[in-house]
């Protein structure tokens, strides 16, 4: 297991969803409804995450009005840190686990297109996905 968790250090550092390259994707997919792209539209490109060996830091996020259903809702991301597991790292694909609370548990595959961009499928919308970007390329190239 130490060999997978070694070539999965790239994972490390922090990241930000990409509103522009989701919803480049999420506007081509046939398998998504004109009001599920309006609801990525609204939320994608606010979420922040970090990375260390075994945790996930979601940083908060600004409070933004979100409209559904014709109903204006506040929405934001807050601080949350959750612990992670490595099920599988291969150069394209890293596979993890993490831990929302006692019971319920997350498996999520990061789609490696570089070192610094990844996506991910939505468990709660599996046709969309959300890109995100690496935050701290000057610490990386140190």
């Amino acid at each position: 297991m130490s060999e997978n968790i070694s070539a999965c250090d790239k994972l490390y550092g922090k990241w930000q969803s990409s509103k522009e390259l989701s919803m480049q994707y999420n506007e081509r997919s046939k398998k998504l409804t004109d009001e599920q792209k309006q609801f990525l539209e609204q939320i994608l490109g606010y979420m922040k995450l970090s990375f260390s060996k075994d945790k996930i830091y979601q940083m908060s996020s600004e409070t933004i009005i979100v409209e559904l259903d014709d109903k204006k809702i506040n929405f934001s991301f807050e601080e949350e840190v959750y612990t992670y597991d490595v099920i599988s790292c291969a150069p394209k694909k890293i596979k993890i686990k993490y831990y929302l609370n006692d019971q319920d548990i997350v498996v999520s595959n990061l789609n490696l297109i570089n070192d610094d961009l990844y996506w991910i499928a939505s468990p709660f919308l599996p046709a969309s996905r959300e890109y995100f970007v690496r935050m701290d390329l000057e610490e990386k190239s140190n």
